[in-house]
């Protein structure tokens, strides 16, 4: 075995994994809110729409911004604590954009 990791690493690894749905739930609210309905071919709302440049520029300042606050307070908390505390706020993130995509990202779909 090449990393030696106990019980707890394991499992903060594998709520990070899972908690990056977060990104594709953020990219389908940019999706819909700032939908580009106008193209002549598959390319222009993939690689030129404003949720595209939003969901990509937003997650990278979100890792920026945790990378930073890590770094701030590395002297005052454990990784694991940080970690935990970063999982709770994604969850949370999770939910919330789960039950707005539900509820009114429905409602703007079927509007499309």
């Amino acid at each position: 075995m090449i990393f030696k990791l106990n019980v707890l690493d394991l499992g903060i690894l594998t709520i990070i994994i899972f908690s990056f749905i977060f990104y594709a739930q953020f990219g389908l609210v940019c999706n819909l809110k700032f939908p580009n309905l106008l193209w002549t071919n598959e390319a222009v709302p993939v690689k030129q729409g404003m949720s595209v440049t939003i969901t990509l520029f937003g997650s990278w300042a979100f890792i920026v911004t945790l990378g930073g606050m890590y770094f701030i307070l590395r002297a005052l908390v454990t990784p694991y604590f940080f970690l935990l505390v970063v999982e709770v706020v994604l969850i949370a993130g999770n939910w919330s954009m789960n039950q707005w995509l539900r509820t009114k990202g429905e409602a703007i779909f079927c509007c499309l």
